[in-house]
């Protein structure tokens, strides 16, 4: 009997080791791009955000937008996103950080809150200038803006000035 059990030992051990299980395990690493996007919307979030009609500006002369004409800036993006913005030059005006001879200014401001904007006071010029930072996804800002005619002008011509707001991570 002794031997038969032994016997039967044997096998169950060799059966047990047969099934014993060995594993390992792995990481897999995914990079989800991220997506940037935002969109320019007027002050009510009714529509796309359309132009800053101006009008007449006297030379040196200058108009700050009322927080009825903000931009609404979205961030429509899947992370977090910093603004920067530039002003273009016109046929008979460049951009400058002050109002000169044929030389506009403009200056922007941002904030999340539109009571909480302020003065516009971040001057722009043909290159990007940060005017928002770390804006959360799904977030907005609010943006206003002041023009400064320039002190002359060989031209009496309207000039179109072109504001790009810029979202980057």
């Amino acid at each position: 009997m002794k031997k038969i059990l032994l016997t039967v030992l044997a096998v169950l051990g060799f059966v047990l080791a047969a099934n014993a299980e060995s594993f390992g395990t792995f990481t897999i690493t995914v990079n989800t791009p991220a997506t940037i996007a935002i969109a320019l919307r007027n002050v009510g979030d009714t529509g796309t955000y359309g132009a800053w009609a101006v009008g007449s500006l006297s030379l040196s002369a200058s108009s700050t937008m009322i927080t009825d004409q903000a931009v609404l800036v979205k961030n429509t993006s899947n992370v977090p996103v910093n603004l920067t913005a530039k002003a273009s030059n016109t046929a008979a005006w460049s951009v400058g950080a002050s109002a000169g001879s044929s030389v506009y200014a403009i200056a922007l401001a941002a904030n999340a809150a539109l009571a909480s904007v302020g003065v516009p006071a971040t001057a722009l010029s043909t290159s990007d200038v940060t005017i928002a930072s770390s804006i959360a996804v799904g977030t907005n800002q609010f943006v206003l803006a002041k023009l400064s005619a320039p002190t002359a002008s060989t031209t009496g011509i309207q000039q179109e000035i072109t504001v790009t707001i810029t979202a980057a991570q």
